[in-house]
């Protein structure tokens, strides 16, 4: 289901400061449709939808596109993990249980602060 026009561009909001927030401690790397944060610090981070592409048509995004991802993670000693906004990237949860990840969904919630 696509949001309202207000209510996708506060997801894109959020999509963005999702994608900027590993920045600083992190190495983006494109992989197709999806971003490897490959972490210079302690603790790993993920991979996820790259916000600057349309990726909300059926098929964006594909099982090849997650292994091709998690190739680049495996590859760099971090875990293969992926997060991403559902309603941004519907097809990202099939790639992703077609590659055979176990996926867990949580809600987003947004305060309405007047």
């Amino acid at each position: 289901m696509t949001p309202p026009a207000a209510g996708r561009r506060l997801l894109a909001r959020i999509d963005a400061f999702l994608d900027s927030s590993p920045l600083g401690s992190a190495e983006p790397i494109d992989v197709g449709p999806l971003r490897a944060f490959l972490s210079r610090v302690s603790w790993p981070y993920y991979a996820r939808p790259r916000p600057d592409l349309d990726l909300s048509g059926s098929g964006a995004v594909a099982a090849r596109d997650l292994a091709a991802t998690a190739d680049v993670l495996r590859g760099s000693g971090a875990p293969v993990a992926y997060e991403w906004v559902q309603e941004l990237v519907p097809s990202m949860e099939s790639a992703a249980r077609e590659s055979g990840l176990d996926v867990t969904m949580h809600p987003l919630l947004v305060l309405d602060t007047l």
